[in-house]
């Protein structure tokens, strides 16, 4: 009679091999704290491709300051989600660019207008028209898709700054 000796499983070699696997690739994580700041969401940061213009600088150019606006602020970049397309151009013919171009309404603000937001300490531009953007809604062109996901909806208070050339 033949008696097979049955060994544990952790003195079989397909545990080692498994064992040695599972610690290289760090699937024991030691550092509580470590592991969960690695899976947080990282919050949108903004991407300036210009100096960036306070109200300030705008006040000492000439530009004159409107009374304060609260408006419902949301965000879209230039993804098919957001926009049905991808070139990033505007209403009003340019480039979108990020942290700078706004979509609004062009009856209650024209286009071309510039907006300081206190919040973000910025002055932004009047680029772009949204197919759901009307009345007291602006819509910030962001650097991508999880950036306006995360910025989200906001009441925001504006302020339109009228240039030294316009009449009104």
């Amino acid at each position: 009679m033949i008696i097979l000796y049955a060994h544990p499983w952790w003195q079989k070699p397909w545990f080692y091999i498994f064992f040695a696997a599972l610690m290289s690739i760090q699937l024991f994580i030691v550092d509580t704290e470590e592991a969960i700041a690695e899976w947080r969401v990282p919050t949108a940061l903004p991407v300036y491709h210009e100096p960036v213009k306070t109200m300030d600088q705008m006040v000492m150019n000439g530009y004159r300051i409107s009374v304060p606006m609260v408006v419902e602020a949301t965000a879209y970049d230039a993804c098919i989600i957001c926009c049905g397309k991808t070139d990033g151009i505007t209403k009003s013919g340019h480039l979108a660019e990020e942290w700078y171009t706004v979509a609004v309404d062009p009856d209650l603000i024209p286009l071309g207008t510039k907006i300081y937001v206190p919040a973000f300490g910025r002055v932004f531009e009047a680029q772009d028209i949204g197919g759901k953007i009307r009345g007291r809604r602006i819509d910030f062109f962001l650097p991508d898709h999880e950036s306006a996901i995360i910025f989200g909806r906001q009441e925001l208070e504006i302020y339109l700054l009228t240039g030294p050339d316009s009449n009104y």
